[in-house]
């Protein structure tokens, strides 16, 4: 079991300004969906930047060690901030640990110059690297495909910062889970 987050508005934990109602119930929708995922078998958030050096940075393969494996909500915001490639480098078990830190981090963080909102937002395409032998629609639940969908219809209507990549990424994630639906799947 999960523990409960900080609450909203708190200062240390949610610098920017509180999330509004959508927002909030968008959150609890992706902690829900995710609530007991576990990285497993994952890569973690070091051995990620481990594989990006090309195994030239052993240090980083030595710190995989101490990274979080159990509670996605315990990874620090610095980290998400910090380890902005993950998605690129973790296999699928890691993925689904990962992703959902990475989305409410987004949400509670829009005005970020951080890469990692939009890094999130690329990653959730049902056609990238990760999902070539086991596709997205198999591989999460059904309630953490609608979390992720939820998550991009969000950040393409969002007022401010409207996103082409997540217009597409949600579009290609429904037509994709029709096309398997239509197959038997």
């Amino acid at each position: 079991m999960m523990p409960e987050l900080p609450p909203l508005g708190d200062p240390q934990h949610y610098p920017n300004e509180m999330p509004t109602l959508r927002e909030s119930e968008l959150i609890s929708k992706i902690e829900n969906a995710f609530r007991d995922v576990v990285l497993g078998n994952g890569d973690s958030l070091n051995m990620t930047e481990y594989y990006d050096s090309g195994g030239c940075a052993p240090h980083f393969k030595e710190r995989a060690a101490n990274d979080e494996r159990y509670d996605w909500t315990r990874i620090a915001d610095s980290d998400i901030e910090i380890f902005q490639v993950v998605f690129c480098f973790t296999n699928l078990e890691g993925f689904r640990f990962y992703i959902p830190a990475y989305m409410i981090w987004s949400i509670r963080n829009p005005d970020s110059d951080c890469f990692s909102a939009d890094a999130t937002i690329y990653a959730l395409n049902p056609y990238s690297h990760q999902f070539s032998e086991t596709s997205m629609i198999e591989f999460f639940s059904k309630s953490q495909i609608d979390a992720m969908l939820s998550f991009l219809d969000f950040w393409a209507a969002h007022p401010n910062f409207a996103d082409a990549d997540a217009r597409q990424n949600a579009s290609a994630i429904r037509a994709h889970r029709s096309e398997i639906k239509k197959h038997g799947g």
